[in-house]
């Protein structure tokens, strides 16, 4: 039987081996959802915020709250500045489906935890 964990590196291995399968897996969720949830914040604090600032509210709606010129409710109707969230957003599900799938094929697939001596 080869290896189980040999794709991982030699700090993945020794967190492995001292804190078991179990709280592994607990570190790699968090770690996972810190990349996917933090990087994009930052992009859209610096891509995203500035466009819905910058559009002039439609006329046809009452601006009656301060936090809505922070919202996608501020982009008039036939803005085109709709297509920029548009893209973002879908970056954003394919940055999240990509990372997800690199979690899973790399570390618990090829990684050989799934049926290793450490999943007993």
């Amino acid at each position: 039987m080869e290896d189980p964990g040999k794709d991982l590196t030699e700090g993945e291995q020794e967190l492995l081996r001292c804190a078991g399968l179990d709280n592994y897996l607990l570190i790699r969720l968090a770690r996972f959802g810190f990349d996917v949830t933090y990087y994009p914040f930052v992009v859209a604090c610096v891509a995203v915020l500035p466009i819905y600032y910058t559009c002039e509210p439609d006329p046809n709606r009452p601006d009656d709250a301060w936090y809505l010129s922070l919202t996608i409710n501020r982009i008039p109707d036939e803005s085109g500045k709709i297509l920029w969230i548009l893209v973002f957003t879908m970056v954003l599900y394919i940055y999240m489906m990509r990372r997800l799938w690199l979690e899973w094929e790399g570390k618990i697939i090829d990684g050989g935890l799934l049926s290793t001596k450490y999943s007993h």
